[in-house]
């Protein structure tokens, strides 16, 4: 069988983990994956779970430059990893000759070093693109980044429009959203293993505490909500982002001042989000930046409606008015009264539900979407 070796970047669990996660699934009745991680963490067990072999080298540094996560050059942390780029370049340089690999998949842009590495050493390149190049102050790292994105890889999959829109015009680009398993994500299933959290209709925020994700807007919003629903329960579940603590301190004020203690519930992430979604009434997901949001196509999937940020990304998987409600970014009064008129109007939400289903298996199915990325292997073999 042909071996592809996947590259992901991330600790956490999130979005672009899981969606690697649910391609391998897909693949490897066809393909034989391979997983190297560049930082420890619960995914890597996740990953090892399912019998996919794994190996994580944490002396291997990405460079991000998108949207979602970017380094000043006034940080010296950008410097850093800039000068480091030659060293992790070299291991994986030797590591891609050793392997008997046909295919490197590298699950993000941040990546661009070891696809040089990769390609140079002589093997067949693809590059997720999950998030959009940021642009920066004068646009010349996005235009050396979308340069060695077209010359370094012989395939490139964004996940949206919007983020291909910031790429190279290229034959190699092929738009391939974001995918969720009908089975796991299930309209019918029950709530469960959560139903101990619903104390009202339940507001869920899947996108830990980050204010990329729009955490503290969501926050803000609630007293709107409190205004027309006096009995809610909002949950957030997801990574804490917030390092300096500020944000936390933000939301705590807010809280407190509004009489929101009862109604706000944080967790970590979870392993079984669609055990969460099963007890949501809405899903929402105010992000600040351009984003594509995973936790949209599983609310859809499983006939839940959402309200998220009118931004690039959110426009492609939410027909507004239809399958839920987008808003201007950074408005929390237009949040949470979107989230008030799903949960105040059960036939809206119903609608609004059956709508995000059929749209999630137009767009998101599982097998549809796997068959593009086997069909992108296997063109590359043939080469």
């Amino acid at each position: 069988m042909t071996k592809i070796l996947y590259v992901h970047h991330g600790k956490g669990i999130g979005g672009a983990p899981l969606s690697l996660l649910y391609t391998i699934r897909g693949v490897r009745d066809e393909f034989t994956p391979e997983v190297l991680f560049i930082h420890h963490g619960e995914i890597v067990k996740k990953f090892q779970r399912e019998g996919i072999k794994c190996d994580v080298d944490s002396s291997i540094l990405d460079l991000s430059h998108t949207e979602v996560s970017n380094y000043s050059i006034l940080n010296p942390m950008f410097w850093f990893r800039l000068f480091y780029q030659p060293i992790s370049f070299a291991k994986f340089y030797l590591m891609c000759q050793k392997s008997n690999a046909d295919v490197v998949h590298l699950n993000t842009s941040s990546l661009v070093t070891l696809a040089i590495a990769a390609k140079l050493a002589g093997k067949k390149v693809v590059m997720h693109i999950r998030e959009p190049l940021a642009g920066g102050l004068l646009g010349l790292r996005q235009i050396m980044l979308r340069n060695l994105i077209d010359w370094f890889t012989d395939a490139i999959i964004p996940i949206s429009q919007y983020d291909a829109s910031k790429l190279k015009s290229s034959t190699k680009i092929k738009v391939v959203h974001n995918f969720v398993d009908f089975e796991v994500f299930d309209k019918d299933k029950k709530c469960t293993s959560y139903k101990h959290l619903q104390k009202g209709p339940v507001i869920l925020h899947l996108g830990g505490i980050s204010s990329l994700k729009g955490t503290h807007v969501l926050i803000k919003s609630l007293k709107f909500v409190k205004k027309q629903i006096k009995h809610f329960t909002c949950i957030v579940a997801g990574e804490d982002k917030d390092r300096t603590g500020f944000l936390k301190r933000e939301m705590k004020k807010e809280i407190d001042a509004n009489n929101l203690s009862e109604n706000v519930i944080f967790m970590p992430s979870v392993l079984d989000p669609h055990e969460l979604i099963a007890c949501a009434d809405v899903i929402v997901f105010p992000s600040t930046k351009p984003h594509f949001a995973r936790p949209i196509i599983e609310a859809s999937a499983m006939g839940k409606p959402v309200v998220a940020s009118d931004l690039g990304g959110p426009r492609e998987l939410v027909v507004n008015g239809k399958t839920g409600f987008l808003v201007k970014s950074n408005d929390a009064a237009a949040l949470g009264n979107a989230i008030a008129n799903i949960l105040s109007d059960k036939h809206l939400a119903m609608v609004m539900g059956k709508n995000g289903n059929e749209l999630a298996w137009k767009k998101f199915e599982l097998g549809k979407n796997i068959a593009e990325i086997k069909k992108t292997y296997r063109q590359l073999v043939k080469r």
